[in-house]
């Protein structure tokens, strides 16, 4: 497995960095996301416990190796968990 970043985006207003990176995967099967989640913190020098990664999508290419994802470092964890309550807040007004 080999990622290589594409896209690296700073979104101050929800205290995050918005990654986007192309995943090769050699031949083998799409990883799972807590695999890609590790490789991610490894290759960015994320610290886990102040700053979590949140894996929004894997998408694969059909008939080739490569696929994109979609990752999103936050600037620490109650910015996450805001974020995550407001979500919750909304759907439960659409109910």
């Amino acid at each position: 497995m080999e990622l290589k970043l594409i896209e690296k985006k700073q979104n101050p207003l929800l205290e995050r960095t918005e990654l986007v990176f192309e995943l090769d995967t050699k031949g083998g099967p799409t990883p799972k996301e807590e695999n890609v989640k590790e490789e991610i913190i490894k290759k960015e020098k994320i610290s886990k416990e102040n700053n979590p990664v949140e894996i929004r999508g894997i998408y694969s290419k059909f008939g080739t190796t490569k696929a994109i994802v979609y990752a999103y470092v936050y600037s620490s964890q109650n910015a996450l968990e805001k974020l995550k309550k407001r979500k919750k807040e909304k759907e439960e007004k659409k109910k």
